[in-house]
């Protein structure tokens, strides 16, 4: 939506289940939504078969959905644990924190009034740009009333339903604690005269629906010409012989395609990101494991059964009835196989595989750093009683850690960095998303921008992605802007733990979910970022310590409004500094003294440093003098512009850049290795960015 705003499309049509509209009320807690006018359709208020919408090119019709009650999905609810939890003041906040800090007026008669003080507020020097988006707002809801929309909750974003679909709404019985799934809708190509469907079945009850729908029987038929359908249902379920039963009807020209490869998929979306992914790997097995495999067996194999993102041509056919459905997507071919992708690289830098080889020596002569030093009696007893249940554990082979993650466990307290983009993500860095594992097994996660999930999956594999998830003790989220927290909903939703999440945040995120998990039937504790540190509840107290944790803290940083950075201490001695977004500040310099790892974000070079400026981000430069400045042991860089996909060009003073690392996607780090970085930097360059190399020595 933001994206469409910023290309100037005026007007955007939302058509879903029930509750669409309820998740996209929600975002009014932390995006600035002015424009574009978003209407939606709840189908819940429209019969079978009957057109939710129309343009020149499709229309798009309402088969089937299923309605599902909340409060019988899940028996757990959301927990607000804030100030009043304890019935304290936190005194190191330095406002007080409001429920919800963006939202708009609620009544038409302030709006205006309201409006004007809001944006006085936020011009911050007098921005065209805010005035420009006050009066677009106005228009809109002037211009609402006479094209029979109505605001679809209250006048405070542009939000907008049909006039009937509003008085259906607010006639129901359900009410807001009802959602509903959407199973089958259909797409009309009107330039072929054909159709496409789509296909989401939750689970083999709602089968029956498929079985009587007159609409699905008319498409059946060749007449009608639905020419594709594609499968969004679980893998499970699609091979199971009713399902089958079911969309065996179909003529055989229509093409059926399952997005739902099932366990042994391993699926990339790019093959340049497939060909940093193997170059990578090749500095360090270890550092760069490749993305999971199902199949793979003992051993490091030479090739591997990875798929790119499938894409689908439709074309005229040799008749009228069914067009011609061709998979457009690329095959990996020789991006599949890893001797290929180094041979081709040996090839283009003749003295590139000594190099290498050298790289990977010192690599693996440097001795690990020993972070053992203020373990105390509980901290052993806790790790005892983690490696017991493990142990119990065993008994069950389904339950026995991947290699990947046995090995993260030995090797002890390990940082993954699941994304390292900022903003939009792009083929080569996904949004933040950094997994801090403990050697106990559990695990905290700070930040969680769009497609976090999807990284576990990739990098751990569907069954131990459920169980890393699981292991999580805590989320912390920096600050409200989407690409730090538009991944939560996911992870929360494929949590199947019963022990309590905690999700910390800052308030608009809070309020933000808030509304939003109830609507998916997922529970957590919602504390915000600056009550957790200072809050004594039992919860609390227990979730750090079951991670090891004798200390924890967020505090302000420069940025959007509540923008925090966090501390953390170890029982054993180290200390973690995550700086979230920010420009370079004093709460940092003080929080970071003498840490064990700083990971900074690092946004701009140094010649955009008037961005950074403007967007309240640190250029290289100045990420590389925090880490200098705060004496740290080990700085790794992160959250870069998306401008730099690959080895950005650090200048700085030798001390400190033989202490930084650049991360990438899928770097796994253990806290013991941070002595390595200097090393592990060289041969990232060496087949990233190969330069003109001299002699091997």
């Amino acid at each position: 939506m933001l994206r469409l705003s910023q290309d100037g499309h005026g007007q955007l049509e939302v058509v879903g289940a029930q509750g669409i509209g309820s998740y996209l009320h929600a975002l009014r807690h932390f995006v600035r939504w002015l424009h574009p006018k978003v209407v939606v359709t709840e189908c819940q208020h429209v019969q079978a078969g009957e057109v939710v919408y129309e343009d020149d090119t499709i229309t798009v019709f309402h088969h089937l959905h299923q309605q599902c009650v909340v409060s019988e999905r899940k028996r757990h609810r959301v927990e607000d644990l804030g100030t009043k939890d304890t019935g304290k003041t936190c005194h190191a906040l330095s406002q007080p924190i409001e429920k919800a800090s963006f939202c708009l007026p609620v009544t038409r008669s302030d709006l205006h009034g309201r409006l004007d003080a809001f944006f006085a507020q936020q011009q911050q020097g007098g921005t065209s740009q805010v005035n420009e988006g006050m009066h677009i707002h106005r228009k809109l809801l002037s211009d609402a009333k006479t094209t029979n929309l109505a605001p679809f909750s209250d006048e405070s974003v542009s939000l907008f339903c049909k006039q009937a679909e509003r008085r259906q709404m607010e006639s129901s019985s359900a009410g807001s604690s009802e959602v509903s799934d959407l199973l089958c809708f259909e797409i009309h190509l009107k330039s072929l005269g054909s159709s496409l469907l789509f296909v989401d079945c939750k689970d083999v009850a709602a089968l029956s629906a498929f079985e009587n729908n007159p609409n699905l029987s008319a498409l059946q038929s060749a007449e009608r010409g639905c020419c594709a359908i594609f499968h969004f249902t679980k893998h499970t379920l699609c091979t199971s012989t009713r399902y089958q039963a079911v969309f065996g009807k179909f003529v055989s020209q229509v093409r059926q395609i399952f997005l739902d490869k099932g366990p042994t998929s391993s699926t990339l979306g790019h093959h340049s990101a497939l060909r940093t992914t193997w170059k990578l790997h090749m500095v360090s097995k270890e550092h760069f494991p490749v993305p999971y495999q199902h199949s793979q067996g003992r051993g490091e194999p030479e090739a591997w059964d990875l798929e790119l993102l499938e894409k689908y041509i439709i074309k005229p056919g040799m008749d009228s009835t069914h067009p011609i459905v061709e998979s457009g997507a690329m095959p990996c071919g020789e991006l599949n196989d890893m001797s290929a992708v180094r041979t081709a690289l040996f090839e283009e830098k003749t003295d590139l595989e000594q190099h290498l080889r050298q790289a990977r020596e010192k690599l693996e002569s440097i001795p690990p750093a020993i972070l053992s030093g203020a373990c105390t009696n509980k901290s052993a007893a806790q790790k005892l009683r983690e490696k017991l249940y493990r142990g119990a554990c065993a008994a069950d082979p389904a339950t026995l850690p991947t290699d990947k993650v046995r090995t993260m466990v030995q090797q002890g307290p390990s940082i993954v960095f699941l994304g390292t983009g900022c903003a939009e993500p792009s083929k080569y860095r996904a949004s933040s998303g950094i997994l801090v594992r403990m050697d106990c097994g559990r695990g905290l996660l700070m930040d969680a921008g769009e497609g976090t999930w999807g990284q576990f999956v990739r990098f751990f594999g569907p069954s131990m992605a459920e169980r890393v998830v699981n292991d999580l003790e805590i989320i912390w989220i920096s600050h409200k802007h989407a690409d730090h927290i538009l991944g939560i909903l996911s992870i929360v939703a494929h949590r199947t733990a019963t022990a309590p999440l905690h999700v910390v945040c800052p308030g608009q995120v809070r309020s933000w979910l808030e509304e939003t998990m109830p609507l998916q039937g997922s529970s957590c504790k919602l504390v915000h970022c600056e009550h957790f540190a200072h809050d004594q509840s039992l919860a609390h107290r227990a979730a750090l310590e079951r991670l090891g944790l004798k200390e924890w803290s967020s505090f302000r940083v420069i940025h959007c409004e509540q923008s925090y950075g966090l501390v953390m201490k170890h029982a054993d001695g180290w200390k973690l500094v995550y700086s979230g977004d920010t420009r370079p500040c004093r709460n940092l310099q003080i929080a970071a003294r003498d840490a064990t790892v700083l990971i900074h974000e690092a946004t701009f070079e140094e010649e955009l440093k008037s961005h950074a400026l403007r967007k309240k981000h640190c250029t290289w430069r100045e990420a590389l003098e925090a880490g200098r400045l705060c004496n740290v042991q080990a700085l790794v860089l992160t959250h870069f512009s998306q401008r730099y996909p690959k080895v950005p060009a650090l200048e700085g003073p030798s001390d400190i850049l033989d202490r930084t690392l650049v991360a990438f996607d899928g770097l796994h780090l253990p806290l013991s290795d941070i002595t390595r970085v200097a090393a592990l930097m060289q041969g990232i360059r060496l087949v990233l960015d190969p330069p003109t190399l001299p002699p091997p020595s």
